[in-house]
């Protein structure tokens, strides 16, 4: 029996209908919503297609660390060589509620598309 992905079983990804790379306006924009408001250790919750980290990271260059993580195995694993990053960056496919203290200390927490 093929395993389930419980984060994105049944949703509609619209792959017939729109590349993610029509998203790079939409990503700035969400940037410059919130850019004023990053510090420089970074938790991304939602990593998703990686668009945003990367834009986070082509824009902030005060960044001493973004550790964006993603629950799902699918997503992850379909994105893990999208873009190239430097070694600040880390990816990791793991839940929010399983970080333990060892994951360290955040002065921002980052959501984005991932509450709805």
């Amino acid at each position: 029996m093929e395993k389930i992905d419980k984060y994105v079983h049944g949703m509609d990804w619209g792959k017939n209908e729109i590349s993610f790379n029509d998203f790079k306006n939409y990503r700035k924009y969400q940037y410059d919503l919130i850019k004023d408001y990053i510090g420089n250790n970074i938790i991304e919750v939602g990593t998703g297609d990686r668009s945003f980290t990367k834009e986070i990271f082509d824009h902030n260059h005060n960044i001493e660390r973004i550790y964006s993580i993603e629950p799902s195995e699918t997503l992850f694993k379909l994105n893990n060589d999208k873009y190239n990053f430097p070694g600040l960056v880390q990816f990791d496919c793991i839940d929010l509620f399983d970080l333990t203290e060892k994951t360290g200390i955040f002065d921002t927490a980052i959501f984005i598309h991932v509450l709805e």
